[in-house]
């Protein structure tokens, strides 16, 4: 994507609305941002604002007699402008999106290629649907839960940043079932029948006045007229979770940890469809689960369970319904690393097999690039791979690729993120999302620069949510020829694809060569968001191990360097580093493989202390001469 300069001008907030409704026509040539009216996308065809003006609030498939060559433009509708390289809102040829005006703010650059343009509430619906892809199997006998159309399958309730609500039922398709305003719900939790009509309902918590309402399904997905099923209060729960038939009565009950007290308490379903009354079920300690779900039963005794996460330790712990309608001695299922995911969600069958798999690009000799998905097996072997993508001849060379993955569009699957290097110092990065399947699809292109700016062979990429939006970003390290050195977040969009880089740290000349850096990214203070770690191999033999720590926008700290060895002891080019939590305290940790000259290797932990810093490492696995040969190794 384009470089862009970002201005604003305070004297568009009391510009005059000019023209009429849809697209209007063009204006003098000397046209200046102030002709663009309130409510209006307006693009000139040069730079600040000169030369020829569209206006329009209109979805655009072409462009018509306007021409394809921009190069200002200002957003002034309510809604996100998507602006595509081609027609009928292609995206898969490359695209931009533009937020509406802030105080006057517009843009203006070298002149860019735009040939369609559309409006839409969500920056994800310039490139797909508002709704995931969700796909789920038929259960062979209905769940009476998770199931809102009672087809058997396994369906989701998406609310968007727009605070639209949408229903998939399960076959990749989806249809809108709430216009607005669900943003103004801090809770929304379903399972079961509340209002002893036969059909899934769905209970909502008000945040601005603490009320429960009840949303009662219609058993086609959507949703009838809320019936208040509590006055006020409920902003005191600090979690609440459906979970079916707790108490043995036949009627769906309510769950809700109480935030002053850390208690936990059964609210009963009543025969008229509302909550009877509260009933103690846990006597304190709730508190610390940061995350409550209710699964059905879990364990085969008939009786609906609890699903819980210790905020501590990232621990799932499962909770036992029991037969006087309370909750048994509780038992370890996820043993740790469930804070890393942003919600749990009891959704039914959906017969998923909950199994990671791998992803490869193989480059063949005439230029061509196949991505191949090897789905995991239950002894966590793996399948045949899967080729899922493929390109011509000549068109990707796999010395200018660098890959890293990441689950960018927030939808639960990793994706790859592939940077681009072109011989002439062009450069992109494109975004394969998976599939359901574990498949990948053509690749989106969301930023590119042109000739002489960016040499790939000077990149390295590291993933992670460094801005703790529940999407992982990219980071990239760029190493100048004259040493110089600079580290930049490629945050994602809702799309999967990429904001322009934000430059967070640099150095200047002499200070860090690219190739003596080694980086990899993992949340290693334990606050949320992860963190960069770059290994840094000096001329002499030694070698240090900085932190890049994170700010709240996904920026970058000045690296602290916690740990180094003398000269002569560790070689950078030996050296293959990797982040993980190894020891399940919350935090991640640095592993780094060192292979010997001689065939020799040996396996290193490195753990941070609360601030993200490293001590000695610890050495768990070594094997003498001739074994293993570290330039064969690769790491993950």
């Amino acid at each position: 994507m384009r470089a862009a300069i970002r201005r604003s001008l305070a004297s568009l907030l009391g510009a005059v609305t000019l023209g009429a409704a849809g697209l209007a026509g063009a204006a003098p040539a000397q046209a200046a941002v102030t002709d663009c009216p309130s409510g209006y996308f307006c693009a000139w065809t040069k730079e600040n604002a000169q030369g020829t003006m569209l206006k329009t609030r209109t979805d655009m498939p072409t462009m018509g007699s306007y021409g394809t060559r921009y190069g200002s433009y200002i957003n002034r509708t309510s809604s996100i402008a998507c602006m595509y390289t081609s027609a009928d809102y292609y995206p898969w040829d490359g695209y931009w999106s533009e937020n509406p005006s802030v105080n006057g703010s517009w843009t203006s650059g070298s002149t860019t290629v735009m040939n369609s343009l559309k409006f839409v509430r969500t920056d994800r619906e310039c490139s797909r649907n508002a709704y995931p892809d969700w796909w789920s199997e038929t259960s062979p006998k209905a769940a009476g839960f998770g199931d809102l159309d009672g087809n058997r399958k396994a369906d989701l309730l998406v609310r968007d940043e727009a605070g639209r609500l949408w229903f998939t039922p399960g076959d990749s398709t989806g249809r809108l079932v709430g216009a607005g305003g669900w943003n103004g719900m801090n809770a929304l939790v379903r399972h079961g029948d509340f209002s002893r009509d036969g059909k899934e309902d769905v209970i909502a918590r008000e945040a601005s006045t603490g009320k429960l309402w009840l949303y009662p399904g219609t058993g086609t997905g959507g949703l009838g007229a809320r019936k208040l099923l509590g006055s006020g209060g409920w902003n005191g729960m600090s979690r609440i979770a459906a979970v079916g038939d707790l108490s043995r009565d036949g009627r769906a009950d309510l769950l809700a940890v109480e935030k002053s007290t850390g208690k936990l308490w059964l609210y009963p379903g009543t025969t008229t469809g509302g909550l009877g009354a509260r009933k103690l079920i846990g006597t304190g300690g709730w508190n610390g689960m940061n995350a409550l779900a209710g699964p059905g039963d879990m364990n085969g005794d008939g009786r609906v369970d609890l699903i819980a996460r210790e905020a501590s330790t990232g621990k799932l712990w499962l909770y036992p319904g029991t037969t006087t309608g309370g909750l048994g001695a509780r038992k370890l299922i996820g043993s740790g690393g469930w804070n890393a995911i942003e919600t749990i969600i009891a959704v039914g069958d959906r017969s998923g097999d909950g199994r990671a798999d791998l992803a490869a690009m193989y480059d063949y000799a005439d230029g061509s690039v196949a991505l191949f998905t090897f789905l995991a097996r239950p002894d966590g072997g793996f399948a045949a791979p899967v080729k899922t993508w493929t390109t011509a001849p000549g068109n990707w060379w796999p010395e200018n690729v660098k890959l890293a993955s990441g689950d960018f569009d927030g939808d639960g699957r990793d994706d790859v993120a592939a940077f681009y290097g072109y011989s002439d110092g062009r450069a992109a990065l494109y975004t394969f999302r998976s599939s359901a399947t574990g498949g990948f699809g053509a690749p989106l292109r969301s930023w590119n620069v042109p000739a002489d700016y960016w040499w790939g062979e000077n990149v390295k990429l590291a993933s992670g949510d460094f801005d703790g939006d529940g999407r992982d970003d990219v980071a990239a390290f760029y190493g100048y020829n004259d040493g110089r050195a600079a580290l930049y977040t490629f945050r994602s969009r809702t799309d999967g694809g990429f904001a322009d880089p934000v430059r967070s740290w640099n150095v200047p000349e002499n200070y860090w060569w690219g190739e003596n850096v080694k980086l990899t990214a993992g949340d290693y203070d334990g606050d949320g968001r992860a963190d960069v770690a770059a290994m840094y191999g000096y001329e002499d033999g030694g070698i240090s191990l900085f932190t890049f720590t994170t700010r709240a926008d996904g920026t970058f700290l000045s690296p602290v360097k916690s740990w180094t060895t003398a000269p002569g002891n560790w070689w950078i080019e030996n050296v293959r580093i990797a982040s993980g939590d190894y020891d399940g305290d919350g935090r991640s940790d640095v592993s780094a493989f060192y292979g010997y000259s001689d065939g020799r290797a040996a396996f290193y932990t490195f753990e941070p202390d609360a601030s993200g810093a490293f001590g000695t490492p610890l050495r768990s696995w070594n094997v003498p001469a001739n074994h293993w040969w570290g330039s064969a190794v690769t790491l993950a």
